[in-house]
C-alpha cells in the first residue's frame, strides 16, 4: 500500500509540474505574442511617418542618396545609420520622423536595433532611381516566413494603406522597412569572443 502511495505522490507531483510547466509556457508565448504585436505596431507607425516624411522632395532625395551607398550590398541602410549621423540634412530627415511618432527614434532603436530602410532592385524600371516622389512604404512584420507570408502592408503620405503580395515583387519602386538580416547588433559591453 505504501509503495502505491509512493507512486501516486510521485506521479501527482510530476503531473503538477507538468501542467505549471505548460502553463508558464503558455504565459511566455503569449508574451512574445505582445511583444511581436507591440514590434508590428512601432513598424507600422515608422511606415506610416517615413510616407508623410518622403513627401518632401529634400527627404526622397536624401534618403535615396543614402540608400545607393549599399553599405551591405543591397539598396538599404540601418535607420541608426541616419540617426546618429552627424550631416545637416540626416538630422533634419530623422527629426521629421521623429514629429510622426509616438516614441523617441532612440526608443524605437532600443526595441528594433537593425531596422532596415531598403529600396529593392527589382528590374532596371523599379529600383531607388525611379522611386516616385511620395512613395509606398511597407514594413515587413516580426512574424513574416518567406514562403508562408501571402501579404504585407505599406501605406502613403495621406495615409492609403495597400496590400502587397509577399511573393510577387511589386511594379513600382517603394520603400520596405524592416530588420536587416546581413549585421548583428552588439551592445556596449559585450564581449565579442
Amino acid at each position: 500500500m505504501k509503495k502505491f502511495v509512493s507512486l501516486f505522490s510521485i506521479i501527482f507531483i510530476l503531473s503538477a509540474v507538468f501542467i505549471s510547466g505548460c502553463k508558464k509556457e503558455e504565459a511566455s508565448q503569449a508574451r512574445i505574442s505582445i511583444a511581436i504585436t507591440q514590434q508590428d505596431a512601432q513598424m507600422e507607425e515608422l511606415a506610416r511617418a517615413m510616407a508623410k516624411v518622403l513627401e518632401n522632395q529634400t527627404n526622397l532625395e536624401y534618403l535615396k542618396t543614402q540608400i545607393s551607398k549599399t553599405f551591405d550590398g543591397d539598396y538599404d541602410l540601418l535607420f541608426a545609420q541616419l540617426q546618429y549621423n552627424t550631416l545637416k540634412a540626416s538630422h533634419i530627415f530623422t527629426k521629421s520622423i521623429q514629429k510622426n511618432l509616438s516614441v523617441s527614434n532612440e526608443e524605437l532603436l532600443n526595441q528594433i536595433p537593425l531596422l532596415n530602410i531598403a529600396v529593392p532592385y527589382i528590374s532596371e524600371d523599379v529600383n531607388v532611381n525611379t522611386l516616385p516622389q511620395s512613395p509606398w512604404v511597407i514594413y515587413v512584420p516580426e512574424n513574416f516566413q518567406e514562403g508562408v507570408t501571402k501579404y504585407i502592408v505599406g501605406f502613403n503620405a495621406r495615409g492609403e494603406r495597400k496590400r502587397y503580395s509577399a511573393v510577387t515583387p511589386p511594379s513600382e519602386a517603394v520603400v520596405v522597412i524592416g530588420q536587416n538580416e546581413r549585421v548583428q547588433a552588439v551592445f556596449r559591453g559585450k564581449n565579442l569572443l
